[in-house]
């Protein structure tokens, strides 16, 4: 009996079939084997009779090798055929041609044009110069309201709080500087053309030489029991001064300080009011200025004409300060928001000016250039005509 055999092929422990065959077959890899140590015919190789078979050979294995790559290689060689494939059919897809014939379009849509805003017109006045800083040097401010403009090319700065005054020339270069020497407020000041300076410190108004400082006198007041305050002063191109007294009085005096005539403005206007400025036209003409109510215009004589500046609309005053004129006649009045506004002579409105934040006190030369005080930032500002 044949026992312990192994298979040639796979070296696979084989046993002896129970019904007796000849032949053994291998449940492994399927070879034939005889019993008796003959091979049938359907193989060739050593007899085997008894003992094991022998090592498989050389070639065998080699076989084994081979069909395990070519079992791993054929599904890579067909994954990178596939690929293959695809590239060349997306290379190889047709083209769009455009055709010799003209394809219809759908006609454009007109784009409506953007409308161009018409240029702004020029403003009436810019501004083209600045000069003073917070301090209390030279060129320096703390709460700089007065200005004045006399005919020799100075500027006079004054301070509301302490009396000092600071002079400049048109350039806005500091030359010298002096006090009140009142304790009083600095309410006003105005300049004669030959460098004569007023200034109105509550009570009186007193006089200085402009380069100087030197006090030459008080103006008259108005020999009443009871002393005028005077809240304003002007000075006239012939040397007159007209100033506004505590009771709205319009003052006039000689250029020796001498009142010539008064004008009470409650008669003349029958009804109460509140001037706190007032300006003289070369011809006689009086403007005076109700913070409440606008600007009130007087003939020389001083009968009352009309007022404005005080209505609804582009040219109401919301807190108007101060008033002056050009050469052309035309009333300038600072404000708080546009600084500027501009009438002409019978009060029409002509334009406005600046930013928003309030002018003090204006003074304008005999070039029509304006200078405006602003407190608020402590500078003088110069603004020339655009529409001269």
């Amino acid at each position: 009996m044949l026992e312990a055999m192994k298979c040639p092929a796979c070296s696979a422990a084989l046993e002896a079939p129970k019904d007796g065959s000849p032949l053994l077959r291998c449940p492994y890899c399927n070879t034939v084997i005889a019993r008796d140590g003959i091979s049938p015919d359907a193989r060739q190789g050593p007899a085997v009779t008894g003992s094991p078979l022998p090592p498989v050979s050389m070639g065998l294995k080699i076989g084994c090798l081979l069909a395990s790559v070519i079992v791993f290689a054929i599904p890579l060689i067909i994954i990178m055929l596939a690929h293959r494939t695809t590239k060349e059919v997306r290379n190889t897809a047709p083209q769009f041609v455009t055709p010799d014939f003209p394809i219809p379009r759908a006609a454009p849509v007109p784009t409506p044009p953007i409308p161009v805003p018409p240029p702004q017109p020029p403003s009436f006045a810019r501004m083209v110069q600045e000069f003073g800083a917070e301090g209390v040097g030279p060129g320096r401010f703390q709460d700089a309201e007065s200005i004045a403009l006399d005919g020799l090319g100075h500027i006079y700065v004054g301070e509301f709080s302490g009396g000092r005054v600071q002079v400049f020339d048109l350039q806005g270069k500091y030359l010298a500087g002096w006090n009140t020497g009142s304790v009083k407020n600095l309410l006003a000041l105005a300049a004669d053309r030959k460098g004569t300076v007023y200034a109105a410190v509550a009570p009186q108004i007193l006089r200085f030489d402009g380069m100087t400082g030197k006090p030459l006198g008080p103006l008259d007041d108005m020999n009443t029991d009871v002393e005028e305050f005077y809240k304003d002063v002007f000075c006239t191109v012939d040397g007159d001064v007209y100033a506004i007294g505590g009771n709205s009085h319009i003052v006039h005096f000689d250029a020796d300080g001498k009142i010539k005539t008064t004008i009470r403005a409650d008669d003349k206007v029958g009804e109460p009011v509140e001037f706190q400025r007032v300006l003289v036209q070369p011809g006689g003409e009086i403007y005076a200025l109700d913070k409440e109510r606008g600007v009130f215009r007087f003939a020389s004589d001083g009968h009352y004409v009309n007022r404005f500046g005080g209505g609804q609309g582009k040219e109401h005053l919301s807190s108007p300060r101060c008033l002056a004129s050009d050469g052309k006649g035309r009333i300038y009045v600072s404000d708080e928001g546009p600084a500027i506004f501009v009438f002409d002579a019978d009060g029409g409105f002509i334009d406005a000016f600046g930013t928003n934040q309030g002018a003090y006190e204006l003074a304008i030369s005999d070039n029509n250039e304006i200078y405006a005080s602003f407190a608020d930032l402590h500078a003088i500002r110069k603004f020339v005509l655009e529409k001269p």
